[in-house]
């Protein structure tokens, strides 16, 4: 009993120290948009914070303690948040939502709003991915269920793959070979 009173007071503790902690304020321009604060999107956000480069996420939940503070969020529903990024003067808007429609509605609102901005969508079906990518050439339309296929494919050759980013239209992974005597990379 007294190990469960401890965790629940250091939680509360937590969480009452997150409150006094303010996030900074929305930038200006030339910043990311980033919608959908989960899994992907904190990963996303979190790169490009490490990157030093200017960001908002957009996210309906409540606040996450496992984004860092530095980070400027705006909570709500979509269309209101939208409103409150500064969109029109936003360098990219990226879309990492589980929902693959929201995700085209809004790269479709940011288009409206700044047709300069590029756009990165997150897709799961393979098919739309195809069809988005038609529809708008200068988009980046990732599909992770072709993503994640790629990587593991790599992985039955037996190498060991440290990333993977995209160069135009092709999926580049970074592997990690050892090398022989006798191999044909040697020299």
């Amino acid at each position: 009993v007294g190990l469960i009173y401890g965790f629940i007071t250091e939680h509360l503790l937590s969480m009452q120290f997150q409150f006094l902690q303010r996030r900074p304020s929305v930038p200006k321009d030339g910043h990311i948009v980033i919608l959908g604060l989960g899994g992907v999107g904190r990963r996303v956000a979190g790169i490009l914070h490490q990157l030093h480069l200017p960001l908002v996420g957009i996210t309906n939940q409540g606040p996450d303690p496992t984004i860092p503070p530095q980070i400027p969020i705006v909570q709500g529903k979509i269309a209101d948040a939208l409103g409150k990024v500064n969109l029109a003067t936003a360098k990219s808007v990226v879309t990492v939502t589980r929902d693959d429609l929201d995700n085209l509605e809004v790269a479709l609102m940011a288009k409206q709003v700044n047709p300069r901005a590029h756009l990165v969508i997150r897709t799961f079906d393979p098919g739309m991915d195809a069809h988005i990518a038609k529809l708008f050439p200068t988009t980046q339309v990732l599909c992770t269920n072709a993503l994640a296929a790629q990587v593991f494919a790599g992985a039955a050759f037996g190498e060991h793959i440290l990333g993977l980013f995209r160069m135009g239209d092709q999926t580049v992974l970074v592997t990690e070979y050892y090398i022989e005597i006798g191999d044909t990379l040697c020299g």
